[in-house]
């Protein structure tokens, strides 16, 4: 006994010719749900229910809090709304995208609901905010980075004496795309669409 899955029933077919196996007695050729994103609901942050799976979209407040076993949480809000988001450890290397996560994100998230915390099945990344850092000024003579001159002392540059009563803001890099970002299949529910079937989508493979 042994299932073939896909969404083309040529491609289906084909495979089923390439099984080496037995005669088959009997092969049946159905319709199900699994993979389609059936369970998910259109939804709103300040409307949703345990139990039940959702697509949200909302602004990322804080950058991802991790906790006890390798699980993080951030928090989403739309107006005065705002949710608890998980990515827990079994999604392996999601994390890796949710740790990238800033303040001011703007994000469709999809997953389920549990004592009001929504387990992250996949997000889409709508628009990224701009990541600023504080630095160490550079010296306005010879260009190099000034270094601090102690606390609440403000920065100097030994070489040329000049002085800077502060660090100065600069945009950092971010290294996630706008697009959606998916579990690894290893924590995937059997009704989740995986990205490889959401054609016309912009999408970024687990990594």
């Amino acid at each position: 006994m042994f299932g073939i899955r896909g969404s083309d029933i040529s491609a289906i077919e084909a495979a089923f010719q390439c099984i080496e196996s037995e005669p088959a007695e009997r092969s049946v050729l159905f319709q199900t749900n699994q993979g389609t994103d059936a369970h998910i609901l259109e939804g709103s942050i300040g409307r949703v229910k345990d139990s039940q799976s959702y697509r949200l979209r909302g602004r990322v407040t804080e950058p991802a809090r991790p906790i006890a076993g390798g699980h993080l949480f951030f928090s989403l809000e739309s107006g005065s709304a705002r949710i608890e988001c998980a990515a827990f450890e079994p999604t392996k290397n999601f994390r890796s995208t949710i740790r990238e996560l800033a303040a001011g994100d703007e994000l469709e998230v999809f997953g389920s609901v549990r004592d009001s915390t929504l387990n992250l099945e996949k997000i889409n990344i709508l628009r990224l905010s701009e990541r600023k850092i504080l630095t160490a000024p550079t010296c306005s003579l010879c260009g190099k980075r000034m270094e601090s001159a102690g606390r609440g002392q403000g920065y100097r540059c030994r070489r040329c004496k000049t002085q800077s009563p502060g660090p100065v803001s600069q945009i950092s890099p971010c290294r996630l795309e706008r697009g959606y970002y998916e579990v690894p299949p290893c924590a995937r529910r059997h009704l989740s669409k995986p990205l490889v079937r959401m054609d016309g989508e912009k999408v970024h493979p687990s990594r």
